[in-house]
């Protein structure tokens, strides 16, 4: 079984990742797909965002 996880970084995406976790602890066979949810960028933090290359 597989779990998809997304988080964003909030309370709420660390409280789901700590579930999961106590289920595979209690004997769930399941690995882990975390995905990271973010809100797009708008213009102005898409052309004042820096490259760090």
């Amino acid at each position: 079984m597989k779990i998809l996880l997304p988080v964003d970084g909030s309370e709420a995406a660390l409280h789901a990742v700590r579930h999961a976790l106590a289920l595979v602890r209690e004997g769930l066979g399941a690995s882990f797909v975390l995905v990271n949810v973010q809100s797009p960028a708008n213009l102005y933090e898409a052309m004042t965002a820096h490259d760090p290359d």
